[in-house]
């Protein structure tokens, strides 16, 4: 049972009525444009557990990237001028709806929205105004699989932008990416290496670019990969390299290999 359904124990009654009430906001609105506005309020709300499942939802209708351009206050090319307008309206309302004005509502009619359907967005993030506030106002928590995403350090998903001990200049991190993921796709099409030498070259060439300064970042791009071109799963030196000890050792000496054109210990260390 989800957490907000315990919330809702002492009067089940009034869940009943919110579904009643989502369900008669939702049967007149287009479905992409209702988890684009609640999708919006709910950012602007700063409710993770409801911008995490409806941003799944959304992202049936654009890009996942897309979705999280959105988040990061971007409009994205697959929003129409519309839809851009539709956010910027249903973020207004949630945060404080004593800020709307008549220029607000003119300028969604200048997008062709009509009376009614203005009434949907303004009623859809209201709604989830009250849903969110309710549940904060009860202490209700995210449930656990969202709870864990709350565990994530801030810049996880960006670019590091200072120089580290190792790493091209953060300048460079863009590009030199770009690049490494043109010569791993032609080296695929045109089976440049055997796929383990491939994989290890790859992982080495992204430890030398290191993106945001996390080594285990590499690591995991390499799983993938591995997974895509549907190899065994690679080992690692079967121990944790977190860990300081004689592995992680091994693996700096095959890095450092790497660093001098001889990617054999780093090819030994991936599968031993």
């Amino acid at each position: 049972m989800p957490n907000y359904a315990r919330a809702f124990c002492h009067r089940p009654h009034v869940m009943a009525l919110w579904a009643q009430l989502q369900n008669g906001i939702r049967r007149e609105m287009d479905k992409r444009r209702f988890e684009l506005a609640t999708f919006a309020a709910a950012h602007a709300l700063k409710s993770t557990a409801c911008s995490i499942a409806h941003g799944k939802v959304l992202a049936q209708f654009i890009p996942a990237e897309d979705v999280l351009a959105i988040g990061r206050g971007e409009t994205p090319s697959s929003l129409t001028p519309a839809e851009a307008a539709l956010i910027a309206f249903a973020r207004k309302v949630a945060v404080d709806a004593t800020t709307v004005t008549a220029d607000d509502v003119q300028g969604l009619k200048r997008h062709a929205f009509s009376d009614g359907e203005i009434f949907d967005i303004a009623a859809t993030s209201a709604a989830r105004s009250f849903w969110t506030k309710l549940l904060d106002a009860l202490g209700v928590e995210a449930d656990a699989a969202v709870q864990k995403l709350g565990h994530v350090w801030k810049w996880a998903g960006q670019f590091r932008t200072t120089e580290k001990n190792i790493g091209v200049h953060p300048s460079r991190i863009g590009p030199d990416l770009r690049q490494l993921i043109d010569d791993c796709g032609y080296q695929i099409e045109h089976g440049s290496y055997p796929p383990d030498e491939l994989l290890a070259r790859f992982h080495h060439r992204l430890v030398v670019i290191h993106p945001n300064g996390n080594g285990r970042h590499s690591r995991l791009a390499a799983d993938l990969l591995v997974v895509a071109l549907g190899q065994p799963r690679l080992t690692w030196g079967s121990a944790k390299l977190v860990d300081a000890g004689q592995t992680r050792q091994r693996y700096a000496a095959a890095l450092r290999a790497a660093d001098a054109h001889d990617i054999r210990p780093l090819l030994q260390f991936v599968r031993s």
